[in-house]
């Protein structure tokens, strides 16, 4: 009796590993995205995104994916990036040299070593200029302001 249910146990445990290991042979790669719940995934060279219960929410048709935040998502197609929402949906068009984390609700938007940010409609609220514009929290407010040195983050 203590045999079968000791049988009855590992096959119990194991059926679960066999089920997950199946899921991740749909790709080449996995990484973890930045963000609990989703994972970067890698199929024929591309790249997508699932998200917590396996369900591929980016297609895999990017050269590389960047930050996931709990709303969008920093891919990559021909050397130009852009942000997609987690359903698929263009925010930022793919056209930049690089892009930066969202500041107060602005895109961080970088073409030929100039930076500046952009709203939802595509238009530059802050114009492309040298530096990399960056926010700081003084007290219980925050602003914007354009540092000197540009880097290129991802």
């Amino acid at each position: 009796m203590k045999k079968l249910l000791a049988c009855i146990l590992v096959l119990a445990l194991c059926v679960p590993c066999a089920l997950v290991e199946e899921k991740d042979n749909r790709y080449d790669a996995m990484e973890y995205g930045g963000e609990p719940g989703w994972v970067c995934v890698q199929r024929d060279g591309l790249w997508g995104v699932v998200d917590s219960t396996g369900v591929l929410v980016i297609p895999c048709e990017w050269d590389e994916i960047g930050l996931i935040t709990q709303t969008k998502v920093a891919v990559c197609r021909d050397e130009k990036w852009g942000w997609l929402d987690l359903q698929g949906n263009v925010l930022l068009r793919v056209e930049w040299d690089a892009i930066d984390r969202e500041i107060q609700g602005y895109f961080n938007v970088g073409q030929d070593n100039l930076w500046g940010l952009m709203d939802a409609n595509g238009t530059l609220v802050m114009p492309l200029e040298p530096g990399v514009i960056g926010e700081e929290l003084v007290g219980e407010e925050s602003y914007v302001f354009r540092g000197l040195e540009p880097v290129d983050r991802r």
